[in-house]
């Protein structure tokens, strides 16, 4: 099993992942080829070189997508026990209206454009919210759930394995304010004190270049508010 204490492991663990970065480079690259097409030659300094009078590519994607996500999802509730119809009817309305929120249907859309290219990735979890609550003499932490997409530029997995349930881990990364990072008292303490602020996801140090990056044109934000790290999330 798998011991974050222990050096030797994650000195391992650090090794695979920039194994895996580079084995996933060539998709990041056929996914930047794409996308560089689909932007087209004439509103982007990003896109093909050759500019084109119809873009077939934009042209395609947009069919699909709208064949694959043509509105919000719904769900359905139902249950044998009559006694529960009635909460499971509130709790279908309540699901299906938080489905509805722009931040969800973005996530979505933004997976399945990914998803056209290469590969959807989408993180789903819950955030402490609210005050606590009490059920059945328990004291519960409110939640909220949430859904990220996540960019194949950010995203890393056991290339070793022959599928994805044989994975020994996955993750991505994210930038959070410095300030936040060194102050959560839940982190190692020394890992906390070495952090310094990086630039606009160029590289990550996890082997492998930014394909978003290069259609940007850039490798950091001119004129970002405060001081940025980035992190990796292995799990």
């Amino acid at each position: 099993m798998f011991d974050p204490t222990d050096r030797k492991s994650l000195t391992s663990l650090s090794e695979a992942l920039v194994k895996s970065r580079s084995l996933l480079d060539p998709f990041r690259q056929i996914y930047k080829s794409a996308v560089e097409q689909m932007v087209g030659g004439w509103y982007s300094t990003g896109g093909p070189e050759k500019q084109v009078p119809l873009n077939l590519m934009d042209l395609a994607v947009k069919i699909y997508h709208r064949s694959l996500f043509a509105k919000s999802p719904q769900v359905s509730v139902s249950t044998q026990d009559r006694r529960n119809r009635p909460a499971g009817t509130k709790l279908q309305s309540i699901v299906n209206r938080r489905l509805e929120d722009e931040s969800i249907i973005k996530a979505f859309n933004d997976s399945i454009l990914d998803a056209i290219f290469g590969i959807g990735l989408i993180k789903i979890g819950v955030t402490p919210a609210g005050e606590e609550i009490e059920v059945g003499g328990y004291a519960i932490q409110g939640v909220e759930p949430y859904i990220q997409p996540i960019l194949l530029d950010d995203w890393v997995h056991d290339m070793s394995a022959r599928d994805m349930q044989e994975t020994l881990y996955r993750g991505h990364r994210y930038r959070i304010p410095l300030e936040q990072v060194k102050a959560d008292e839940s982190l190692d303490p020394e890992s906390r004190k070495r952090l310094q602020a990086s630039e606009f996801l160029n590289g990550g140090g996890m082997g492998g270049e930014s394909r978003v990056s290069e259609i940007q044109g850039k490798t950091g934000l001119p004129g970002e508010f405060g001081k940025l790290v980035e992190l990796w999330e292995i799990f």
